[in-house]
């Protein structure tokens, strides 16, 4: 009998073994990585997901690209954060890209805002998988309508969430719904709120057909999170105020009810997290934070029925702001905490759970200088293996073009090992030189651009993406 004993106790000890380093090499097996994204001037990413090749595309703003003082930014990479291309909309002074969709045509829907200071209309684009435009639209009146927020819903089309000042009485803003098509015609509109300021930050279609927006409201005269349950007509079902000061982001958990993001003036500002019923009811709520300012912008429910949250956080971390990730339970206990970050500023604008059970979360990193997008791979435990060459100061590097303007030829210096295209003012690619015959011992190579008779004078961009995922731009001067 004590032999028996011994053998089942020395089974049971090899089987826990066995599963530990299983999970070991599952852990190891989950790619992670960190990478920027961006050019001479301030870029960053408010909005990520993950493809269905495996990799991500990124929306945000750049000072960098483009024909505009701001242009909306749209990066796509592979798994390994690589860009696949970059992107970059809009005529009006500023254009910003707010949030991002993969649609069902394997293409990609992004929503924000475009216009003069004073003056934006909601601006949603419509791509195919290579970025190309397919259509447009801006929506909105007089003064300033904004969209933070898109999906594709179940018929095709779309839902955005913002705020708009043109119709709302009593012009401080109100909470601003559309339901487009899928070709971007209005379906229809709805705005809610009161006198005071009402925003909308997010909106997602739920299971039963109908949408949840969450954001802010100033109803008890200091600010409050807003959660509005709409039918899939746009017609009210249920609006919450809930103590908080404002909601950033609202997902739908598996049990039907949801979990709400955003932050409550607090100590300072803390990271405040509430799970609520399908009815609206409070299930339970979280406060998280230090004392300094901490606040969190996005919220993805998980497979085991917890939450992600991500934002920033100045009580914690290597000083500045730090990104700032969470991981919770279902019944709000915190798993893990993570941050992410050096002495200066970096903060996380969306996070999403990945298909290897990874995390993938966008923001913003202040990077010798000046802003980029900030892209973070975590494995299921928020962790992420950075190398030495992760971390190096970026080289200086730059294209230069002689002469510019030009009127036959001109000389295009770029990094050696990158892949350089020239692109009209929208985005299309009109010279993309071959990189046959690079010398990888060489720092840099030139090219020789000689227009072809279609080419008509203009303002091109010479674009070159880098080994490390980093872009470049100038802009080159044509006059026949």
């Amino acid at each position: 009998m004590r032999n028996l004993m011994l053998s089942n106790s020395l089974f049971s000890y090899l089987v826990i073994v066995f599963a530990f380093l299983m999970f070991v090499g599952f852990c190891d097996a989950q790619i992670t990585w960190v990478h920027t994204y961006g050019g001479v001037d301030d870029e960053g990413g408010y909005s990520v997901a993950q493809t269905t090749d495996g990799g991500y595309i990124v929306a945000g703003y750049t000072y960098s690209y483009g024909t505009a003082d701001v242009s909306a930014y749209l990066v796509r990479t592979n798994e390994m954060g690589e860009v696949i291309w970059t992107q970059y909309f809009g005529d009006a002074t500023y254009n910003v890209a707010q949030s991002v969709a993969q649609t069902s045509d394997g293409g990609f829907i992004l929503a924000g805002y475009s216009g003069e200071y004073g003056d934006y209309d909601v601006y949603v684009v419509k791509t195919d998988e290579t970025g190309s435009v397919q259509w447009t639209g801006t929506y909105g009146g007089s003064l300033d309508d904004v969209a933070y927020s898109i999906a594709q819903t179940t018929d095709g089309g779309y839902i955005i969430a913002g705020y708009s000042q043109s119709f709302d009485d009593g012009a401080w803003g109100d909470v601003y719904v559309l339901k487009l098509n899928s070709t971007g015609d209005t379906v229809w509109t709805r705005t809610f709120g009161d006198i005071d300021e009402d925003y909308a930050y997010s909106v997602k279609q739920t299971t039963d057909g109908g949408f949840i927006i969450a954001g802010y409201s100033r109803y008890s005269g200091i600010g409050d999170m807003y959660v509005i349950k709409l039918d899939a007509s746009g017609e009210p079902e249920w609006q919450r105020n809930y103590v908080g000061d404002v909601a950033y982001s609202v997902a739908q958990t598996s049990d039907g009810g949801y979990v709400i993001a955003g932050w409550i003036d607090y100590y300072d500002f803390d990271v405040r997290i509430i799970k609520i019923d399908a009815a609206g009811d409070t299930v339970w709520s979280r406060i998280f934070g230090g004392y300094e300012e901490d606040e969190s912008y996005s919220v993805a429910a998980t497979s085991d029925g917890g939450c992600v949250v991500a934002g920033y956080t100045n009580s914690f971390g290597a000083g500045a702001d730090d990104v700032y990730l969470l991981r919770l339970n279902s019944t709000g206990d915190t798993v893990w905490t993570r941050t992410f970050g050096d002495e200066d500023d970096e903060e996380g604008y969306c996070v999403a759970q990945t298909s290897d059970g990874g995390y993938v979360i966008a923001g913003y990193i202040e990077y010798y200088g000046s802003d980029e997008v900030y892209l973070i791979k975590t494995d299921s435990m928020g962790f992420v293996s950075i190398s030495e060459k992760d971390l190096q100061e970026p080289d200086v590097i730059s294209i230069d073009v002689y002469p510019n303007p030009f009127n036959s030829s001109c000389e295009i210096n770029v990094p050696a090992q990158s892949k350089v295209s020239i692109c009209d003012i929208t985005g299309n690619v009109v010279y993309a030189p071959s990189e046959d015959g690079q010398n990888v011992h060489s720092q840099t190579r030139t090219i020789i651009w000689k227009p072809a008779d279609e080419i008509s004078s203009g303002m091109y961009f010479a674009t070159a993406v880098l080994n490390d995922g980093r872009v470049i731009s100038e802009r080159v001067i044509y006059l026949k």
